[in-house]
């Protein structure tokens, strides 16, 4: 299972991108605070503001894997590099 990572901000000005584990040591939280307060858009403790990184827009590696294997051939076969 991979790591989720949230940008974390304090009063508004931008400290880090940490996973759950690291915010739970950092902040002295549970660690399905930053899930639960990203999902409500809430402040946590009245300061820090959670926002999710979702940087493969939750496709799997296999699924990135295919898609990339599809448009690249797609750019090969345009270009006449392969038929």
């Amino acid at each position: 299972m991979r790591p989720v990572y949230y940008k974390v901000y304090d009063q508004g000005r931008y400290m880090g991108t940490y996973t759950a584990t690291e915010l739970q040591t950092m902040l002295h939280c549970g660690r399905q605070v930053p899930r639960e307060y990203a999902a409500d858009c809430q402040r946590y403790r009245g300061r820090y503001t959670f926002v999710l990184v979702n940087d493969s827009v939750g496709m799997s590696l296999q699924e990135l894997a295919k898609a990339w294997d599809i448009e690249r051939l797609r750019i090969l076969r345009a270009a006449g590099r392969i038929t």
